[in-house]
């Protein structure tokens, strides 16, 4: 049994009438959002700004991640150095000194710079 909906011939009962007219209404509301949403300058600078803080913040925390895994990397060095340094004699003690003074130098440039960047 065919409907006067699928038919297309147009109902003359008003109930259906006035539910054909509510689910139009419905969904024009519904569309009329959606392309204020999409229309929306204000909204759309926000979501890029929240991208952009997202991502530098992502990027900072990185940064950090990698000085703090340095950083442990060349404390653990500066201890197996002041072991060794403490069993050698002052010959060996020079010719240790000079790696260990280039780990601790690569570090506090390497904060420096991740410092400079950040401003």
């Amino acid at each position: 049994m065919s409907t006067p909906e699928s038919t297309g011939t147009p109902s003359s009962d008003p109930d259906e009438i006035e539910a054909d007219i509510a689910r139009h209404r419905a969904e024009l509301a519904r569309t009329v959002d959606e392309l204020s949403d999409r229309l929306d300058v204000k909204k759309q600078a926000k979501h890029q700004v929240d991208q952009a803080r997202s991502a530098v913040q992502d990027a900072a925390t990185s940064a950090a991640e990698q000085v703090k895994t340095a950083a442990t990397s060349v404390e653990d060095r500066a201890k197996e150095f002041q072991a060794r340094a403490q069993r050698a004699t002052p010959g060996e003690l020079a010719s240790m000194l000079a790696p260990a003074a280039g780990a601790v130098a690569g570090v506090v440039l390497a904060g420096v710079l991740i410092g400079r960047r950040r401003r």
